[in-house]
């Protein structure tokens, strides 16, 4: 068996695979909705992969039906970077509720595009021939227009994909931000797993592109021989592969992941400090507090800790604690209790021969490897270099 019929059955797995398990994601999104808004958004992501995923064996389709799903898949693929937008902002919405609303400029693209498809299926049948399946009649500038129109939409799909990535990860930015006021601890909440899909995404237009590129090419040679290409099958294979890999992360982590702040008080959200009557001598008497439930009651040795939680146990609003943190002590809540987690984690390592594991949980972190990346970052070296490296230690019996 040559490579071109390996690589085509491969891609007819492919094909095949790539609906089926779109459809079947869509369906487990859409059936946990009531628990969790975001659930909807991410169905119909699904939805329109399934509805926009090329069929297997697309070349033997009949003309007709290759062209009908080629035009109708170029309004459905300007809706996957908004509504994965939407799903975006579900996940990373503030604790006062979740918006999953697109603006309408967000719809604009995949409008025009639609209505270029239904102007489209109206050509009468030997224009419709000549501007998508090569007959004999000449186009008139309307049905140029059409044809034009969509063609430009359909590369537009790739830029698209590319403005909304930067739009993601501006938003992941400032949530992770948020969360560092919010929590001591934030490892299962950075949503880390969103960069492959971003990048999955910007894959997907890289192939999308040379797909698009190797079909003109080859066409302007032979136009009968171009799915027989090994090029075109294997730019065919990246570009399906990608798309089944994206299906499968978010499959993986978008159906169990929820909202990193919906923990979250509503009243526990840092707002602006503009108008806060929170002098620098009131600031001063919160930080002594703060400073006590950390270094007397050990607080931080709590995992789950939380601004709220804090702010409740030494008698202050979040928002008051907040703003001491931020402009008192200049850092935010999580660098704050991690600190204090790495002052005695410092502390055992110099006077003990215990793991290093062990000392993590102890002093309040939730995993080793969120204890290596605060302790590298508060003190320029891993836990095990700082205890090998220390003149100071002194290991008690």
């Amino acid at each position: 068996m040559d490579a071109a019929r390996m690589t085509q059955d491969v891609i007819f797995l492919l094909q095949g695979a790539l609906p089926v398990i779109a459809l079947y994601s869509a369906a487990l999104a859409w059936s946990q909705v009531r628990i969790w808004v975001g659930f909807g958004p991410l169905g119909l992501l699904f939805l329109l992969i399934f509805l926009i995923s090329p069929p297997p064996q697309t070349a033997a389709l009949p003309p007709m039906i290759l062209a009908l799903w080629q035009i109708w898949a170029v309004p459905l693929a300007l809706m996957i970077a908004p509504v994965f937008w939407s799903y975006i902002q579900a996940l990373t919405a503030e604790p006062k509720g979740s918006d999953t609303r697109l603006d309408r400029a967000d719809l604009v693209p995949a409008g025009i595009a639609a209505c270029a498809a239904l102007a489209a299926f109206a050509m009468p049948t030997p224009m419709w021939r000549a501007a998508f399946q090569n007959g004999e009649a000449e186009l008139g500038l309307g049905a140029m227009l059409v044809v034009g129109t969509l063609n430009v939409m359909a590369m537009l799909t790739y830029v698209q994909w590319l403005v909304y990535g930067i739009r993601v990860y501006r938003r992941l930015v400032a949530y992770r931000q948020k969360l560092r006021d919010l929590f001591a601890s934030t490892e299962q909440k950075e949503l880390l797993w969103i960069h492959w899909v971003i990048g999955l995404f910007a894959l997907n237009a890289i192939s999308g592109l040379l797909l698009n590129l190797v079909f003109s090419i080859f066409s302007l040679v032979d136009a009968d021989t171009v799915s027989s290409t090994i090029g075109y099958q294997i730019t065919t294979l990246a570009s399906t592969l990608l798309s089944l890999m994206l299906v499968a992360v978010f499959g993986v982590w978008g159906l169990r992941q929820r909202p990193g702040l919906a923990e979250a008080r509503p009243d526990a959200a840092p707002e602006k400090y503009n108008k806060s009557a929170l002098s620098l001598p009131d600031q001063q008497r919160i930080a002594r507090k703060l400073n006590r439930a950390m270094h007397a009651e050990h607080l931080y040795r709590e995992p789950d800790l939380s601004l709220w939680r804090l702010s409740d146990h030494i008698g202050v609003t979040p928002n008051y604690l907040s703003q001491t943190l931020n402009e008192h002590l200049q850092m935010s809540f999580f660098d704050y209790v991690n600190r204090s987690r790495i002052e005695e984690a410092k502390s055992h390592l110099l006077t003990s021969e215990r793991a290093v594991t062990d000392i993590a949980y102890d002093v309040g972190f939730n995993s080793r490897s969120a204890f290596y990346t605060a302790f590298k970052r508060v003190t320029g070296q891993t836990p095990s270099a700082f205890r090998k490296a220390s003149p100071q230690r002194t290991v008690q019996p």
